[in-house]
């Protein structure tokens, strides 16, 4: 499912989706055909297949290309008021490769109770976070380095966990 979907996650801006990492395919057709394809092999298949949610076969088996991984990953949980700090944090990030993972999220929050003829109501405002992962053998990650142009309102945690549970 994963693979017809395209496969988006937390480290795409590093290693792109799931599907780019893909190496080959057992592909069962709308035939009924159980077809091997790769980027050299039965391509069209392949390229079909991969994000097509299903609709040109259905994926039986496939090989993905893997990386190997550092034991440990310190994550920053950061909090932004400004949407565009937000998005400037995500580019530079994106464009600098310092971290491993990274997940945008955004949500609308109470600002404060307004007063209105039927009452008082709440007034939402919104609030942008941004969990960033880098991972590490030894010496964790410099927090400074990471931060250094990020912008956040606060930073509201920084942990650190194994890479494999994380």
């Amino acid at each position: 499912g994963v693979l017809s979907a395209g496969g988006f996650g937390a480290n795409c801006h590093r290693f792109g989706p799931m599907v780019a990492n893909v190496v080959s395919l057992d592909v069962v057709t709308g035939e009924g055909h159980l077809v091997h394809c790769s980027r050299t092999e039965e391509t069209a298949l392949f390229e079909a297949v991969l994000g097509g949610l299903g609709h040109c076969g259905v994926i039986a088996r496939a090989t993905l290309a893997l990386r190997q991984i550092k034991p440990k990953v310190r994550i920053w949980s950061l909090l932004y008021h400004s949407h565009q700090d937000w998005l400037d944090a995500q580019e530079s990030l994106t464009r600098s490769n310092r971290c491993d993972y990274m997940q945008g999220f955004f949500w609308a929050g109470p600002k404060l109770l307004r007063s209105t003829p039927t009452g008082f109501h709440p007034e939402a405002t919104w609030f942008y976070g941004l969990s960033i992962g880098c991972e590490y053998e030894g010496e964790a990650p410099d927090d400074e380095m990471l931060l250094a142009d990020l912008k956040p309102s606060s930073v509201l945690a920084v942990d650190d966990a194994d890479t494999a549970q994380f």
